[in-house]
């Protein structure tokens, strides 16, 4: 039926621009770091303006890739992430998140950080990028529910020089991945 071919080009086109699970895992993840800080209007303000940059944080002299994962303490980065760059601090937020029917949806994380931030201009703004980053998200992942208390157990930073690296690449490449 027509009907139904529509209703298929429908949800395809709305799945295109839907965040996927890592997407939506990593922004809970940012949106930990922001709201668990002693500072959370300094680490807000450090926040990306966009979800493609390759840092989550950057402020002054000092750059912070947050990685979250549900399973064991293991990531994924592109070279730019750990790779040294002269005058400036590298460091890995580790997040291992856990399922929980009493933990926080994404959009509540959003809730919990702007109670966090003092300056009103700061709480639009994590508004804004989170609201974004989420798009038109009509995904079970918008739901799911992970605990706050076990986050910050799990919390670990690390240097992003200890991260293990490929040989550099050969000039011209780009977009290494590992």
């Amino acid at each position: 039926r027509m009907a139904d071919l529509i209703q298929h080009l429908i949800e395809l086109f709305r799945a295109m621009d839907s965040p996927n699970t890592s997407t939506m895992l990593g922004l809970w993840g940012e949106l930990f770091v922001i709201g668990s800080a002693n500072d959370s209007d300094l680490v807000a303000s450090a926040w990306h303006a966009t979800p493609n940059y390759k840092f989550d944080l950057s402020l002054d002299d000092v750059r912070v890739e947050v990685k979250t994962t549900s399973g064991p303490r293991r990531h994924h980065f592109s070279i730019e992430q750990v790779q040294d760059i002269p005058g400036i601090k590298i460091a890995i937020a580790s997040l291992i998140v856990n399922e929980s029917s009493t933990g926080k949806t994404v959009l509540e994380m959003i809730s919990w950080v702007e109670q966090a931030i003092t300056e009103s201009a700061i709480r639009d703004r994590v508004r804004k990028i989170a609201l974004k980053t989420i798009g038109n998200s009509h995904d079970d992942d918008m739901l799911k529910r992970y605990d706050t208390d076990t986050a910050g157990v799990n919390l670990r930073f690390f240097s992003g020089s200890t991260v293990p690296q490929p040989i550099p690449p050969a000039f011209g490449v780009t977009q290494i991945r590992f």
